[in-house]
């Protein structure tokens, strides 16, 4: 954390780098809505359901106005396969150790962008924290295979597992 940050300061920053790199995407009319508070649409809803990112999944999360989980809900509804609000959902999560969600992200991560090897050690790491150590361990070997040489993957691995 940054001397003379706030958790508010932090959240603006984020808002802000996820604002612009989906300027390109057609999502400020998602984020107006939520600026003005406009409801959430029931066709948006099962779109989100569809992609794992339903009404539970968003329970208990901080959704209040102009919270960070409300700002990617919006996105999320509009275009549930964003990578960009997605990497974003999932670090938030990880910052606030709900693991179990953010496992969920970082699965959906590594089905939209299978190449990615950032989503396979996310993932890797939040089956660990949820106590899924042999998942963990697959995911981790399946790393090794594709990137034998990966310091990352080598090192976590024959921490945990050896």
């Amino acid at each position: 954390k940054v001397e003379g940050t706030t958790e508010n300061n932090v959240a603006e920053t984020i808002v802000e780098i996820v604002v612009e790199n989906l300027t390109e995407t057609g999502v400020q009319a998602t984020i107006a809505e939520n600026a003005s508070g406009a409801g959430i649409q029931a066709e948006r809803g099962s779109k989100q359901e569809e992609y794992g990112l339903g009404l539970d999944f968003w329970k208990d999360l901080d959704l209040s106005k102009g919270s960070i989980e409300l700002v990617l809900k919006d996105i999320l509804e509009g275009d549930p396969t964003n990578i960009s609000a997605l990497e974003c959902l999932g670090k938030r999560l990880v910052e606030k150790e709900d693991f179990a969600r953010s496992l969920i992200v970082f699965q959906k991560l590594d089905v939209l962008d299978p190449n990615e090897m950032h989503w396979k050690y996310m993932k890797a790491q939040a089956f660990e924290m949820t106590g899924q150590h042999q998942l963990a361990k697959e995911t981790f070997q399946n790393i090794l295979k594709v990137e034998p040489f990966s310091a990352k993957a080598l090192q976590v691995y024959n921490h945990s597992f050896n």
